[in-house]
C-alpha cells in the first residue's frame, strides 16, 4: 500500500498517497438534470476538516453504496486543488476532487471520535454586530460551525417568499427560528430552512416539548451550521 499522508500535509497537485479519514457529513448535489455529485466533509485522525467532492464519474474503485456518514475509509490516488466554493465549509485551504482511478475503501474497527468544536457565543455575537455596521469590513465563520445550548424558543414553522426551482421540494419555501442559550444567559438567535426546519419539529413534538420554553430546559446541539445573511440579518443556519 501506498505511504499515508495527513490532510495538513496535502500539497496541490495529483497524489498517489493515501488519507484516513471519516465522512462527518456526505450530501448530493443535482448538477444538471439526473446527474449528481457527492459532496463530503471530511476528518482525519489529528481533527484536521476538510471538504470532498466525488463527480459523475464512471469511477472504477468508489462504491457509492458504501458511503455512510461516520464511517472511516481510505481514499488514495485523488488531487488535491483549491476551493471552489465562495464560501467553503472548512478552513482548509485545498479541496479532495476524485478523478476515475480514485480509490475508496472502507475502514473497520478504528476508533471514532465526532471531532466538535464548540464555537462561543461571544464571538458569533461580535463577528454579528460588526457584520450589521455600515462601513466595517467583516469576515464572518467561513467554516461550519458546532452549537451547543439550551432552548429558550421556537417558533411554528412559517413559509418565506420563494419560487421554488425545478428540482426543489416545496420544503424549501419553510423556516423556523428559535433561539439558544449558553451558560452565561446570552441567546442566540437561530434559522433552520427547508426540511431541517421540518426535521426541527418533528423531534421537538415527538418528544412533548411546548412551543415555546416553559417548564424543564432542553439542551441541544447543532452539527454544522453557519453563520450568514438571511432575510437582511446575519444569523446563525
Amino acid at each position: 500500500m501506498s505511504e499515508q499522508i495527513y490532510l495538513s500535509n496535502l500539497a496541490r497537485g495529483r497524489t498517489v498517497k493515501y488519507v484516513r479519514v471519516k465522512i462527518l457529513s456526505l450530501w448530493r448535489v443535482r448538477i444538471y438534470g439526473f446527474r449528481c455529485k457527492t459532496e463530503m466533509l471530511l476528518a482525519d485522525e489529528q481533527g484536521t476538516k476538510i471538504e470532498g467532492t466525488i463527480g459523475c464519474g464512471p469511477f472504477h474503485n468508489v462504491d457509492m453504496r458504501e458511503l455512510r456518514e461516520d464511517a472511516w475509509y481510505t481514499i488514495s490516488d485523488f488531487v488535491v486543488s483549491i476551493p471552489i466554493r465562495r464560501t467553503p465549509n472548512t478552513l482548509h485551504p485545498f479541496h479532495i476532487k476524485f478523478h476515475s482511478d480514485t480509490k475508496m475503501t472502507l475502514i473497520y474497527n478504528l476508533y471514532s471520535p465526532n471531532f466538535f468544536e464548540f464555537a462561543k457565543y461571544s464571538v458569533i455575537k461580535r463577528r454579528l454586530l460588526e457584520a450589521n455596521r455600515p462601513f466595517v469590513i467583516c469576515v464572518l465563520f467561513v467554516s461550519l460551525l458546532d452549537l451547543c445550548g439550551v432552548v429558550v424558543y421556537v417558533s411554528e414553522i412559517k413559509r418565506m417568499t420563494y419560487v421554488p426551482g425545478e428540482y426543489d421540494a416545496s420544503t424549501a419555501c419553510n423556516y423556523l427560528y428559535f433561539r439558544l442559550m449558553d451558560q452565561k444567559g446570552r441567546e442566540l438567535p437561530c434559522f433552520a430552512l427547508g426540511h431541517y426546519a421540518a426535521d426541527f419539529m418533528n423531534v421537538w413534538t415527538s418528544r412533548g416539548y411546548q412551543a415555546s420554553f416553559r417548564y424543564q430546559p432542553v439542551f441541544c446541539v447543532l452539527r454544522f451550521w453557519k453563520v450568514d445573511e438571511f432575510m437582511g440579518m446575519h444569523l446563525v443556519y
